[in-house]
């Protein structure tokens, strides 16, 4: 079962696809604009997370700015008005770190960042 997968996400991602990543509710640590590195609850498919709230930090319920979060190194990849598009892009951003063993890539993600601040305009 393990090696059909495997085989399926492979051929996904050879085809241009993303991938399709499970969601699940939990806390996670960010850093911050001010340095400060607060846990922050949110939804979580490692290795990224979404929290409410923008790099300035957490926001209550109501708010419409949502932060997707690289977890391993903290940092705050993007940020936009529905945890939809956040989604999105960390499904596009899984397709080409899955190339890289899961390890953030050296390829600059600028031109994905910048069509994805576009859409969300």
């Amino acid at each position: 079962m393990a090696e059909a997968v495997d085989a399926y996400l492979e051929h996904r991602t050879r085809a241009g696809n993303p991938l399709p990543l499970f969601w699940s509710h939990g806390r996670f640590c960010v850093e911050l604009e001010d340095e400060s590195m607060p846990e922050v609850r949110g939804q979580i498919a490692r290795p990224f997370g979404i929290f409410r709230g923008t790099d300035a930090g957490p926001r209550g319920r109501g708010s419409h700015a949502f932060a997707l979060v690289y977890i391993p190194s903290r940092r705050i990849v993007a940020s936009f008005r529905s945890a939809r598009h956040c989604k999105s892009l960390a499904s596009e951003l899984a397709r080409t770190w899955v190339r890289w063993g899961g390890q953030e890539p050296v390829e600059d993600p600028a031109p994905l960042l910048q069509r994805f601040q576009r859409e969300n305009v």
